[in-house]
């Protein structure tokens, strides 16, 4: 497992023995530091990284800038605030000292720092001892006549409580709930916007039968690729992120595939997110859109400048909610105008002599997987959904339940614009689908629509212009030292600002030809988006997804607890892949006219038949036996230490482990077993289909991180233990080799190697 955080052996970023090993005058202030820096990692563990890439240089840039800001006792990159450290005190209280004087002296340096009252601290008091009888003559002699607590709060301290509390109960929500919120948010972005336009030109009925048809098909996408994350064991505990999965399973070419078709996605959906920012709000103020445009502009490069937009889960959540309140909402103001003989009409490709129009076909095909494409919000909110549901059952239910709700959502949309409004006025919009609806029924359609390209679309643009820095700044050198602006050793491109505007790059040019589009009265909101849609989600969306899963079931670390049998099967995955090819070839032979668009067309469908030709070809299917040996610290106790799967099925093994008070025979590889004071394990298996074998020996952290731990691994084939030279397990905990299809017996002991 290919993690960022090689901090050692030590799960604990402190342990209190060395905290409490300073001078007595800094002691307090010492594990101070330690509780504000390991509330603030639980703080970036319990959010979601919502940029539509991120990678691995990015997430280990990131995870380095904090050990050293804590390494070297500087500000932490995240700041905790009292509400975090009352939120996160039982995952802290290891930290503190055990005597009277020690606790109280930390109590008053932390009565200094935060203001508080003793009802909103329960946790704190808890973890301090502050009740006990002990710790308050102790305070009482440190501090006469002082009192921790402020009698009273400000209005701004209140809120910041409420709005605490109101996160919590959120985020307390089951994890079905959570990683179905976050996906249906994700989802649902410009659909609203652009899909009445789209499907216009085939009238509701076929719309509506196209969106379910292709909708069922994600169903199946979204579900492999959620499979294939719960699988994977870099998912669970590393920096999740959708790249990082595919290089794992598909390999260097498939992650470089991956990388170019989500920046030309990222490029051209940012262009949309701008322009239809800019109608709305045109419509609804009639400030020119290209004042919009650079007001928007604006506000990403600031964003961009902090270099993060991590959002608590309670954020999300509210924000997701809002969003989808204001789509009922204008979409219960379109069918109050609903006129029935709207609904009707039809117009579909060579019925009643109707010709083909590319325009139409492509508008459907590319506008409607466009909008279905959320498939990245299973892979960013994957380590938080599977820490708190291990047997992945709440990330693959709760996303296939998200899409099964924006399939139902977009019919509901399609259904009452068009019926309100006809097709007419939609086919010859050249911007989103709000603007003929304000101006059929009223400003209140201005208003709502406002609101929501704020939010959504507005939101939207920064996860795209920040899924676009991480991918430039990804291929840049090294950064130079913080807070260096100069060019030093590495270059312009090394400082901080050269990094910057590097990043900033591909949004300024973006932001730059859609002004020049707006000048030149070129602009066409539907159009790139349906460009876009037709060259890449098909390998995003569809073939790749498909592809992980296969690799998966092969070469997973975990079993899912609940499993859809044939989304993995061969056939299923090659009916979808033949369909999402197609469905770009069309375009290339017959759909599309312009030669420019034919070729590329044509240049997609050659590279991504060779890009599928060249994983299936290589070792991305090859059968794998994963043993792992977990110490587990998260305080889940049901989670078992020893997991043997092989080709994706956990299977019964004769294990031996030998302990500092004696020796156990198990023969079950999932079995919960107590690692403490374990020395060895020997795992024999009489029989297997692998043809590769890694063994994982790592702890996992309070704040669900993966840390290798030091082991020998010794492989005996064909029965007979000790034939092959020992290997030592070093940095990250991990080591593979190739086996063949023969008894093996595999003996780990655990330690530094002699």
């Amino acid at each position: 497992m290919d993690d960022t955080r090689a901090r050692g052996a030590d799960a604990p970023m402190f342990s209190r023995d060395e905290l409490l090993g300073g001078m007595p005058a800094r002691r307090a202030s010492t594990v101070l530091f330690a509780i504000e820096a390991h509330t603030a990692r639980l703080m970036v563990s319990s959010r979601v990284q919502r940029a539509t890439f991120l990678g691995r240089r990015g997430a280990a840039e990131r995870e380095q800038a904090f050990l050293e800001a804590m390494a070297a006792g500087r500000e932490l990159p995240v700041r905790p605030t009292i509400q975090d450290i009352e939120r996160f005190a039982s995952q802290w209280s290891h930290l503190v000292p055990d005597g009277a004087e020690a606790r109280a002296a930390l109590a008053l340096l932390l009565a200094n720092k935060y203001r508080f009252t003793a009802a909103r601290v329960p946790r704190i008091r808890k973890a301090l001892g502050l009740d006990e009888p002990e710790v308050a003559a102790a305070l009482g002699r440190q501090a006469p006549g002082r009192s921790l607590y402020a009698t009273t709060l400000t209005l701004r301290e209140r809120i910041a409580w409420r709005r605490a509390a109101l996160a919590q109960r959120i985020e307390r929500l089951p994890p079905f709930w959570i990683a179905y919120s976050l996906a249906l948010t994700e989802t649902v972005t410009e659909g609203i916007l652009i899909l009445p336009v789209a499907v216009a030109g085939i009238g509701p009925a076929a719309g509506v039968v196209v969106l379910v048809v292709l909708g069922g098909i994600n169903l199946v996408t979204i579900g492999a690729q959620a499979e294939a994350i719960t699988r994977n064991g870099s998912m669970r505990y590393g920096a999740a992120y959708f790249g990082r999965l595919v290089d794992e399973l598909l390999g260097r070419a498939g992650s470089v595939s991956l990388s170019v078709a989500l920046a030309i996605f990222n490029a051209v959906v940012l262009l949309a997110y701008l322009l239809g920012f800019a109608s709305v709000l045109r419509g609804a103020t009639g400030i020119p859109e290209e004042v919009w445009v650079l007001l928007l502009f604006a506000i990403n490069a600031w964003v961009l400048r902090r270099g993060t937009l991590d959002e608590t889960v309670a954020t999300a959540v509210v924000l997701g909610t809002i969003n989808i309140s204001l789509i009922l909402a204008i979409t219960a103001i379109a069918f109050a105008n609903l006129d029935p003989a709207n609904l009707g009409q039809v117009t579909l490709p060579l019925i009643g002599g109707a010709g083909i129009d590319p325009t139409v076909i492509q508008l459907v095909f590319g506008v409607i997987v466009v909008s279905y494409f959320g498939h990245t919000s299973a892979a960013n909110a994957s380590k938080l959904i599977l820490g708190r549901d291990p047997s992945g059952r709440a990330l693959i239910l709760g996303n296939l339940a998200a899409l099964a709700t924006v399939i139902g959502l977009y019919c509901l949309i399609v259904v009452a614009f068009l019926g309100a409004l006809g097709p007419d006025p939609l086919v010859d919009t050249r911007g989103t689908a709000l603007t003929p609806l304000a101006a059929e029924v009223g400003p209140i359609v201005d208003v709502l629509g406002s609101i929501y390209v704020v939010l959504a679309v507005g939101l939207g643009s920064l996860y795209c212009s920040l899924g676009l820095y991480n991918q430039v700044v990804e291929y840049l050198p090294a950064p130079a030292g913080r807070g260096s602006t100069t060019m030093g050793s590495a270059g312009f491109l090394g400082s901080r600002t050269g990094r910057y505007l590097a990043g900033l790059a591909p949004t300024i040019l973006t932001a730059g030809l859609l002004e020049y589009l707006l000048l030149t009265d070129q602009d066409w909101f539907a159009r790139p988006v349906a460009l876009v849609g037709v060259l890449t989600i098909p390998l995003l969306g569809g073939i790749v997804p498909m592809l992980l899963l296969l690799a998966a079931r092969r070469r997973g670390e975990y079993v899912p607890g609940s499993v859809i049998g044939f989304f993995g099967h061969p056939i299923t995955a090659g009916v979808i892949g033949a369909i999402f090819l197609a469905g770009i070839a069309l375009h290339a032979f017959v759909i599309w006219e312009d030669p420019i668009e034919r070729g590329l067309a044509l240049a997609v469908t050659v590279f991504t038949a060779g890009l599928v030709a060249w994983i299936l070809r290589g070792p991305s299917f090859r059968r794998s036996m994963a043993i792992e040996i977990r110490d587990t610290q998260r305080g889940t106790a049901t989670e078992p230490a020893l997991n043997v799967v092989v080709a994706g099925r956990a299977v019964a093994a004769d294990i031996r482990l030998e302990r500092d008070d004696g020796a156990t025979e198990l023969h079950d590889g999932t079995a919960p077993v107590r690692f403490a004071g374990l020395r060895r394990a020997t795992f024999t298996l009489a029989g297997h289909a692998a043809r590769e074998l890694k063994v994982w020996v790592h702890r996992v952290t309070p704040e669900g991180e993966s840390v290798g731990l030091p082991a020998t691994v010794q492989i005996g084939r064909g029965g007979s233990q000790g034939v092959s030279a020992p290997w030592a397990v070093r940095g990250l905990g991990t080591v593979a080799t190739e086996i063949a299809a023969e008894p093996i017996t595999i003996a780990v002991t655990l330690g530094p190697a002699d």
